[in-house]
């Protein structure tokens, strides 16, 4: 062991970038959002469903046997917490949907002050 890690390490170093090639690594490849070269399909696309969310979202959607749950926005004079949704996956249907209150975790004196503000 102690012989093969100087010797991995030598070769590594031996290795110069032209050899390689160029190494892209890190969130999102190079951290810039930006892939040159890439063509996602965007003709012939057929749509199963859609949906009207009751609020707006940016959630990552998950899917849960056949259904999709997701998380919206607070929606002003509804509700002043986010929800967690279920949308049927073959109907696109929602089932379900359930406000996220996180006050609840918290002190009841201060539960009730947060509540007021």
């Amino acid at each position: 062991m102690r012989t093969a890690i100087p010797a991995l390490i030598l070769c590594l170093a031996s290795l110069s970038a032209a050899e390689v090639g160029p190494q892209i690594a890190g969130y999102r490849r190079d951290g810039t959002g930006i892939f040159p070269g890439i063509t996602p399909p965007t003709t012939g696309l057929q749509v199963a469903w859609s949906t009207e969310l009751p609020s707006w979202s940016n959630s990552s959607p998950i899917v849960v046997g056949d259904r999709v749950i997701m998380t919206v926005e607070p929606l002003e004079g509804v509700r002043d917490f986010p929800a967690l949704v279920a949308v049927d996956g073959r109907s696109g249907r929602i089932l379900w949907e359930r406000p996220l209150d996180h006050l609840a975790a918290v002190p009841q004196p201060q539960r009730d002050a947060a509540r007021a503000a």
